[in-house]
């Protein structure tokens, strides 16, 4: 169960830095920091989406579901 709800987590950190990326996006033209901040926000969704991932993949092999 834990590992599903870690899923969750994933999941989260991959739609906020989603959607901080699209609210964002009309800025990065002006700002000097962009790259930072772009950098961030894929680092952001790279992790998240593992963490989903794995933890989906963990939840299976927990409840027997994958081998």
């Amino acid at each position: 169960m834990v590992a599903l709800f870690h899923s969750l987590v994933g999941a989260a950190a991959v739609v906020t830095c989603i959607a901080n990326f699209m609210a964002e996006h009309p800025h990065f033209a002006t700002d000097p920091a962009a790259g930072v901040h772009k950098t961030a926000l894929f680092l952001g969704t790279y992790i998240g989406g593992v963490t989903f991932t794995g933890s989906l993949v963990a939840f299976g092999k927990l409840q027997g579901m994958l081998f």
